[in-house]
């Protein structure tokens, strides 16, 4: 059975514990008759948290004026919370050394930026024990580093998310984890039994420091919180805007823009002393400095990728455009070409009727008079037979050709069937139709055919015109009585002798 990190904590079996003397210290932090003989005491019986305390009490970052050489002078001038919280730090520090680990290298340098960060907040807000800021500092990560200790691969992984966004995800970390980190560690500390207050900020890093709540004048949640945001400065990504958020939020707890601005530039050399005396090695190349620059390049890179972005897209975007334009002239072509008859290039019989429902509306609509003339090639069969199909053809298409010439500009042209074909007229009463029809048979008659090798062929062709008044609404006024009148006159010219025009009214 799988153990959950939450049970892993809980159990204890495999977390380091801490060591006697920690544990004698937070013992005597529960004890309301402690006093700073026995603290020095117990510090002084375990020589490398001793060496460890006078080292970082002597560091610049406390700003003692004169050099503590004893731990009872220490514990006589920073106070009994200020060298328990010291102690405190460096016993939890030695469970998890950083060593050569990237891991727990960067976790526990961004603690200490946060720890130094938290006490400077917690001093320019007029608190009393900014040491237990920096403690608080640097242990409200603990949670990160109990993740790596559960499974080193998957706290690797939301580190370097937290890296890439510039913050830590705690909905990544609990879909990844169970738990995240904030949770991890508010049970880690209450597994050690560490001061109230530490827990608190441990628990609370990641909320609205300006929560009612955490409003007292000693409560280490808003510095904590705020010197967490400066170590997402110097240790994720996103550095803009986490500087933008840092300096926001300093201006809403009253600090002036020159102290935050010499809070920054003094953490670096501050971290490069004090993580020594743990022995963490720092970069030297990671002042505010640098930071700012690479705050430029995110600016730069950001102008660049959107620049990119935007010329990716116009590119698209007339890429759509042209292929929008070229779908749009294959649709066009696609319906003409399925408007057209193949071997004369006219209109076909599905086109001419939708134009000629079209055009009997309009018609209705202005109250003009619209004709048609149905007409056929005369002995179209004799030519087949004589000449074969493939000279048949190329006379369907010479008449084709002359129809077209003398069609007019609003008459519609198509081939019916066959040798037939239909020619509408719109606005033509049956007298203009009688007209145009017989120039179109006249026309026909004058072909010259001596390329298919017979000077002796002769064409005519036989029309039947009628024409409608659809405006009118007089009986027998329809678009199929229009056609069937044409139809019967072509069949009475060809009846009376062919090569001749025949009309008929209602």
């Amino acid at each position: 059975m799988t153990v959950t990190i939450h049970q892993w904590i809980d159990r204890g079996k495999d977390l380091p514990a801490l060591s006697g003397s920690i544990a004698r210290l937070l013992s005597l932090t529960q004890k309301d008759d402690s006093n700073v003989s026995q603290l020095a005491e117990v510090i002084k019986k375990d020589v490398s948290l001793s060496a460890a305390t006078l080292r970082i009490t002597n560091s610049s970052a406390f700003g003692l004026l004169s050099k503590i050489t004893t731990i009872d002078q220490a514990v006589v001038l920073l106070g009994f919370n200020s060298i328990r919280n010291i102690a405190l730090g460096v016993g939890v520090l030695n469970l998890f050394p950083p060593h050569d680990e990237t891991f727990l290298s960067k976790i526990w340098q961004r603690s200490l930026v946060t720890g130094l960060a938290a006490r400077e907040i917690s001093r320019l807000k007029g608190n009393k024990n900014n040491e237990d800021a920096f403690t608080g500092g640097l242990l409200h990560d603990i949670g990160l580093i109990a993740f790596f200790s559960y499974d080193n691969k998957k706290a690797s992984e939301l580190l370097k998310e937290a890296e890439n966004n510039g913050c830590m995800n705690l909905d990544s970390e609990k879909k990844l984890m169970g738990i995240n980190h904030v949770e991890a560690g508010g049970l880690l500390a209450e597994k050690w039994k560490l001061p109230e207050d530490i827990i608190l900020a441990i628990r609370h890093h990641h909320d609205d420091p300006w929560d009612a709540s955490f409003s007292d004048n000693g409560n280490l949640v808003p510095s904590v919180n705020l010197g967490a945001q400066v170590g997402d400065i110097f240790y994720l990504g996103n550095k803009k805007e986490s500087i933008k958020m840092f300096i926001e939020n300093c201006h809403r707890l009253g600090i002036p823009d020159g102290k935050t601005n010499d809070l920054l530039h003094d953490i670096h050399p501050q971290l490069i002393e004090i993580a020594a005396h743990f022995d963490i090695t720092v970069s030297p190349g990671n002042t505010y400095e640098d930071i700012l620059c690479k705050a430029n390049e995110e600016i730069v890179n950001i102008t660049i990728s959107n620049e990119a972005t935007k010329y990716h897209l116009t590119q698209a975007f007339e890429r759509e455009k042209e292929l929008a334009a070229k779908l749009e002239e294959s649709n066009r072509n696609l319906k003409i070409l399925a408007s057209k008859d193949s071997l004369t290039g006219l209109y076909n019989r599905q086109f001419l009727n939708e134009w000629l429902e079209k055009e009997w509306h309009r018609s209705i609509r202005y109250n003009y008079p619209l004709s048609i003339a149905m007409v056929d090639i005369d002995d179209f069969k004799r030519v087949n037979d004589t000449y074969g199909h493939q000279v048949g053809d190329m006379v369907l298409k010479e008449i084709a050709d002359t129809l077209k010439e003398n069609l007019r500009m609003n008459d519609c042209l198509a081939r019916y069937g066959g040798e037939e074909f239909a020619i509408l007229l719109p606005q033509t009463n049956l007298k203009e139709a009688y007209t145009v029809t017989s120039r179109f048979s006249a026309a026909v008659r004058e072909l010259n055919l001596s390329s298919i090798g017979d000077d002796n062929l002769s064409l005519s062709i036989s029309c039947g015109v009628s024409t409608a008044f659809p405006g009118k609404g007089r009986e027998g006024e329809h678009l199929d009585a229009l056609i069937k009148r044409a139809d019967d006159a072509l069949l009475e010219a060809k009846r009376s002798g062919k090569d001749q025009v025949v009309y008929k009214d209602i």
